[in-house]
């Protein structure tokens, strides 16, 4: 039965029947490289033969791992390195030795008796030799002598000397002990290789070895399960010729090479391998990179794109540099991948592989031409063309399009490319993208149309958006977030993503902040814009903010004092913008100084599971200009006279303690899964606001503007209903995100509900209603975001906040607003999520019902018209099967329907198959927005390469 190999020891290295192992030099630690040396020169009378030995002998600390050495059978060889110029000093050592036994004929003994008890000594102690033979002139006289030298060897440069031989069985050995001292006899005549000039060890295992002498060195024939260990390779082989003069392998039959700086595993029918050139040449070549082979049919990927090729020949013209030639590559299973690409020369070159005119196969079909293909084998990104993009649109006609991708370095990258419409003209595109240290990054990312039509039918526009953040201390950051677009009417006719193109708002904000200990400071400039609506002339509002400095303070206590304070600070330059297709306008010119100082104190007290905190400040606002005294129905007027706001604010926050009971009856575990507790959590809020008498004279810009006169009391109660399971269970799906390895035993908010409603003492607000419109207040922002303020009134809707959540990930929530006044529902805003296995389902329905208000200037009829309630309900379901990278089919569908108009907004069908290293998407949509002004249908076809990536249909515009 044939032994494995093993590995050789540090020191001294032994083998197995059939085995070669060579340690490289200084190999071990010093105390395993320490050795004593016993030189034993002596002749025997019959055969006059003189014998130099070496027999090292192991320090007790690498014993117990040489022990394998020696032991029953071993026949094997065993090579330990030396000096180089040791021959040298072996030679003059013997020439000495010689003239020592010339002239002292009384110090010739028998040699046996010696030997005998030596050998026995060795098998005692289970130790490693290691034996070199020097053969003299067996024509020579010698007498009888022995010499004895002991010296000890500790030196830390152990060059290396390869050596030979072959050892009589252990067994026999064993038999012939202590009586047979002719045994020595048999040993066979060992021969010396040199070092390799290279430096490089090479360790070999047969079945049959051969060895001819060359006029430098050796020639080893190895023949059956051959294996030679070189550098970072394994060649595997049936018959396998060595050179170690050249460095040079010739192998045939079953040949095998694994190793390299990317895991390189070629198989050929037959090669030369030239190891100190790292040269080779490999004929009928099927190989694989990235790919770790483990076991037989076992691998494991060491790279994200794992590449596998073929070739009629491959050449290595260097460490982890080949050249195929008529060949193919993929990165598919072999013998049959789904796809490959052929050309007569590939070059590998230390992870990337490139071709020239080559020709895309897919499943055996040859479909595309490809002039120049290029891939990144390892980790690192690389520059190259990517695949190009097809499609049709119902309006704009065929679609086809082309990018190319650039690396900037390590840390960032930039995707640069055009579309084509065939009835509107080309459209760019672009993204940059930056990664730095811990949160840094940059992204830039723009689309355009460049259309060909003119006047009302041109549709061009361009949006561009920049977002980034750069730490500069640990409390000090810049943050942009910015977007510029030109024309509303162009996001709405060619953006892909849904939930975009319906967006009117565009906001960009740019500031540097510094945060730390509850303070904050920052400088920061933005832009509001929103359009009214889609008309080419403008129908829009804008509002800058050029710049403003913000100090803000959260509770601090007073030293000394119960008293906690805090406080808010802005200072800056604001303007505003507002135009409409009916010719009036309002502009306030040059940016107009703003500064409002808001500072407060507050009390937190606490008793028998009460808590109540009053509070106390007082807020002062100064304007370099005003408005004319105007309700919201008209534009207003500029006044260059400036204008200071200063009221005082009171109020309190009243919580009682919680109630709760706890529900652990065995059917409510069996009901709900584990046991339940209900609590109930109260809570009152005051609030009371007086000095503000100038409301219709001040400009409009933001929040600080809308501040009035109010007193209120907000009164509800939240509840909450917590689950706690027994059994414990392994986490799935979005569960395992949590620390724990096993779900079930904590407790979760498994559903929360809120009820709440605000009661107004001063119905008018300090007289800043306006009838007929809606009316926007501080004092209704903070409860709900409907405006439902369009006449005096003493009471708010009734709000009502419903959240469930699910171990599991799955979750549901209802925000409904009641007017209990008008009687009607003002708002219902529904969001669910369920995962189950591979399906998936998100379904959300917003429902409005609440006046809109006419803009100002539009006249008393179109005042008339829009103060009454207007309805909007509109539905989106999301429903998926699998996933993107899921094996076999997958699809999902997502639609936007107008219950209200009973119309069709939006609409999208994937469908996905993927085979093992491949995948295909096909994607149809239908978008109808804006009264029909974009009413397109679009097909969109993906094409999904293992190791490249997939194009086609934008990440935007995926149903999944």
């Amino acid at each position: 039965m044939r032994r494995p190999a093993r590995s050789p020891a540090a020191g001294c290295s032994a083998s197995m029947p059939g085995s070669r192992f060579c340690c490289p030099p200084g190999a071990g630690t010093l105390r395993e490289r320490c050795a004593v040396s016993l030189a034993l020169i002596s002749s025997f009378q019959a055969g006059r033969l003189c014998v130099w030995l070496k027999i090292f002998l192991i320090l007790p600390d690498s014993r117990r791992s040489l022990a394998a050495c020696v032991g029953p059978g071993t026949t094997g060889v065993s090579v330990v390195y030396a000096p180089e110029g040791d021959q040298q000093d072996r030679k003059r050592g013997s020439r000495r030795h010689r003239a020592a036994f010339a002239r002292n004929p009384r110090e010739r003994r028998p040699l046996q008796h010696f030997l005998t008890r030596a050998a026995a000594l060795l098998a005692r102690r289970n130790v490693c030799t290691c034996f070199a033979m020097l053969v003299l002139s067996a024509a020579m006289n010698f007498r009888w002598f022995w010499f004895i030298t002991l010296f000890s060897l500790c030196h830390p440069q152990l060059h290396a000397q390869v050596v030979t031989t072959q050892l009589p069985p252990a067994q026999a050995a064993a038999e012939a002990l202590p009586n047979d001292p002719a045994l020595t006899s048999s040993l066979p005549e060992a021969h010396v290789v040199p070092q390799t000039p290279k430096g490089t060890p090479v360790t070999m295992r047969w079945d049959h070895l051969t060895v001819r002498s060359l006029p430098h060195g050796n020639e080893y024939l190895l023949d059956g399960h051959v294996v030679l260990y070189y550098g970072h390779y394994i060649l595997h082989a049936d018959h396998a010729t060595y050179s170690d003069v050249t460095g040079e392998i010739e192998a045939h039959g079953h040949l095998m090479v694994d190793g390299g700086p990317d895991d390189e595993h070629i198989v050929a029918s037959h090669g030369t391998v030239n190891i100190y050139q790292n040269t080779a040449d490999f004929f009928d070549v099927t190989g694989s990179l990235g790919v770790r082979h483990v076991t037989h049919n076992q691998v494991v990927f060491t790279s994200l794109n794992p590449y596998l090729i073929t070739g009629k020949e491959v050449r290595q013209l260097g460490k982890g540099h080949y050249l195929v030639l008529q060949g193919t590559m993929t990165a598919c299973r072999l013998p049959r991948p789904d796809w490959r690409f052929y050309a007569r020369r590939i070059e590998l070159d230390h992870g990337k592989a490139q071709a020239a005119n080559a020709s895309f196969h897919l499943f055996g079909v040859p479909l595309l031409y490809v002039p120049y293909v290029k891939h990144e084998i390892g980790h690192n990104r690389t520059s190259g063309i990517l695949l190009p993009v097809a499609g049709n649109n119902s309006t704009y006609g065929a679609v086809v399009g082309d990018s190319v991708y650039l690396t900037l370095g390590r840390s960032a990258d930039l995707v640069a490319g055009t579309l084509y419409y065939s009835s509107r003209g080309p459209a760019p595109f672009a993204t940059f993208r930056y990664r730095g240290r811990g949160d840094d990054y940059a992204q830039v990312r723009f689309h355009s149309l460049l259309d060909y039509h003119t006047g009302t039918n041109n549709l061009g526009g361009v949006d561009l958006t920049a977002s980034g953040r750069y730490d500069l201390s640990p409390y000090t950051r810049a943050v942009i977030d910015a977007e510029y677009l030109s024309s509303y009417l162009y996001r709405l006719t060619f953006e892909q993503n849904y939930a975009a193109a319906i967006n009117s708002e565009v906001q960009s904000q740019l500031y540097l902040q510094h945060e730390r200990d509850g303070f904050r400071q920052a400088i920061r400039i933005s832009r509001y814009q929103n359009f009214e609506s889609v008309s080419p002339e403008g129908d829009e509002v804008r509002i800058l903010h050029l710049p403003q400095v913000d100090l803000d303070a959260e509770d601090h206590q007073i030293p000394g004092l119960p008293v906690q304070y805090s406080f808010h600070i802005s200072s800056g330059a604001l303007s505003r913008y507002d135009y409409n297709p009916f010719g009036t306008a309002f502009r306030t010119g040059a940016e107009i100084p703003r500064v409002d100082i808001w500072p407060a104190l507050n009390l937190p007290m606490h008793f028998a599971g009460w808590n109540f905190r009053p509070e106390f400040g007082v807020r002062d606002t100064w304007y370099d200009k005003s408005q004319q005294p105007t309700g919201l129905t008209h534009f207003p007027i500029l006044v260059g006279a400036p204008i200071n706001r200063f009221d005082v604010e009171a109020g309190f926050t009243l919580r009682p303690p919680v109630v709760g009971r706890d529900f652990d009856q065995r059917w409510v575990q069996h009901l709900f899964g584990g046991e339940l507790r209900h609590t109930l959590s109260p809570v009152l809020h005051y609030r009371y606001v007086t000095g503000i008498d100038n409301f219709d004279r001040i400009l409009r810009f933001d929040d600080t503007e809308v501040a009035s006169n109010t007193n209120e009391l907000e009164y509800g109660l939240t509840q909450h209903l917590y689950r706690r399971t027994q059994k414990a269970r392994p986490c799935t799906g979005a569960a395992l995100l949590h620390p724990e390895k096993n779900c079930g035993t904590r407790t979760v908010d498994w559903l929360t509900w809120r009820i709440a409603q605000k009661y107004y003492f001063d119905s008018t607000f300090g007289h800043a209603i306006t009838r007929g419109t809606p009316n926007p207040l501080l004092a209704t922002l903070d409860f709900t975001g409907v405006d439902f303020l369009d006449a005096p009134r003493h009471d708010s809707p009734v709000i009502s906040r419903l959240k469930w959540t699910a171990e599991s990930g799955n979750s549901a929530e209802w925000d409904l607003d009641y007017d209990t006044k008008a009687g009607r529902l003002l708002s219902s805003n529904v969001y669910t999520s369920f995962e189950h296995g591979n399906y998936h389902l998100r379904l959300g329905d917003a429902y409005l019902n609440t006046v809109t208000g006419a803009p100002p200037g539009t006249g008393v009829r179109a005042l008339l018209q829009a103060s009454k309630p207007t309805t909007y309900n509109q539905l989106n379901i999301t429903g998926i099967y699998g996933s993107q990278s899921r094996l076999g089919f997958n699809t999902g569908a997502s639609t936007g329907y107008d219950l209200e108009r009973n119309g069709l907004q939006y609409g999208a069908v994937q469908a996905t198959y993927n085979w093992n290293c491949c995948g295909f998407s096909f994607e149809l949509r239908r978008f109808s927005l804006a009264n029909h002004l974009r009413n397109d249908t679009e097909e969109l076809f993906s094409f999904t390469l293992a190791g490249f990536g997939s194009t086609g249909i934008p990440h935007s515009a995926r149903v999944f």
